[in-house]
């Protein structure tokens, strides 16, 4: 299993109107995680947004800058066994490590606000500021085929508004030691909400222009495979 590497990795969703969407109430499965990561005192950007439908697909919107380029591009993740990709270069046999980065920037989000605000989103009322402080935990982040985290001290501090029921923004500075044990500080900033016009990735989505693979618990991206919609990729065996 390959660590992800997290720090500085750097509209298909269908039209609909609702009158509310239901309020956050949990850090741990947010329906959307919008986060724009940079690392104190070095170039670049790193930003992320991962969206889930109800039936459990996402798609992950990603764009990194650094000295000389940026780069965008899509990933759709379908069925729990497909990575769909747009506009991005993935290395053979390592595609999903670009799904993994993303998922691990979100959980570090997730994780720390989480620790900060343990009694969950439904407890912020208005603008507040945040200042947590560890010395005995690691912050620890997972997906199927890649892991990282944090061992401790240490500490995050910023704010975090409630500008919805269902939607709540931070701004958050992150301060750890790296592998080396130079401290750094991650600054964080986005949003965490439940979409008033829930995701859609219905089966007539073409897959013209995509490049699709396989995926698994035991098993990378080995090359792109070729499917015309997202119906035929979900019934494929």
């Amino acid at each position: 299993m390959r660590t992800a590497k997290i720090i500085l990795l750097l509209t298909l969703a269908a039209p609909g109107i609702h009158a509310q969407a239901p309020p956050l109430t949990s850090w741990d499965n947010p329906p959307l995680v919008d986060v724009t990561l940079t690392l104190k005192g070095r170039p670049g950007r790193s930003y992320t947004q991962i969206e889930k439908t109800a039936r459990g697909d996402m798609k992950v919107t990603l764009e990194s800058t650094d000295e000389t380029n940026t780069t965008k591009g899509t990933i759709l993740f379908i069925s729990g066994r497909w990575m769909v990709a747009q506009g991005l270069e993935l290395d053979p046999g390592y595609e999903i490590d670009t799904m993994d980065a993303a998922a691990l920037e979100a959980q570090i989000v997730q994780r720390l606000l989480a620790s900060a605000i343990p009694a969950g989103p439904a407890s912020i009322n208005g603008r507040q500021s945040v200042s947590k402080e560890e010395t005995k935990l690691s912050i620890e982040l997972a997906t199927a085929s890649a892991t990282g985290g944090f061992a401790p001290p240490w500490k995050v501090t910023g704010s975090v508004e409630k500008t919805a029921p269902s939607r709540v923004t931070y701004a958050l500075d992150f301060t750890f030691r790296g592998e080396t044990g130079v401290e750094q500080t991650m600054h964080l900033e986005g949003y965490v909400a439940n979409p008033p016009s829930p995701l859609e990735l219905p089966d007539t989505v073409s897959l013209a222009g995509w490049n699709v693979y396989p995926v698994g618990p035991q098993l990378r991206p080995k090359g792109a495979v070729k499917f015309s919609t997202l119906g035929d990729l979900r019934n494929a065996k």
